[in-house]
């Protein structure tokens, strides 16, 4: 996920999602979850659920690796 200049609310230092599918910027948080890793890691991991108003949903996915904080994306695929 790269972010550009314009994912900057304008005049702060505050950041706004844009759907991954369609780069559309308004956007709508719908759930979180939140879990542990294995039993060898107790890291948590947050999955943030959101959706745009062009009728994507996406979620966002937070965890750690080897001393890093990751976040990635995927789109929700909804059922045929």
């Amino acid at each position: 996920m790269n972010l550009k200049k314009t994912d900057y609310v304008k005049d702060t230092d505050e950041l706004h999602l844009h759907c991954p599918i369609c780069n559309f910027e308004y956007t709508h948080l719908q759930k979180v979850h939140v879990s542990e890793g294995g039993d060898d890691e107790k890291r948590l991991a947050v999955t943030l659920e959101l959706s745009c108003e062009k009728g994507h949903q996406f979620q966002h996915y937070i965890h750690n690796h080897k001393g890093y904080t990751l976040i990635t994306n995927e789109e929700v695929k909804r059922p045929s």
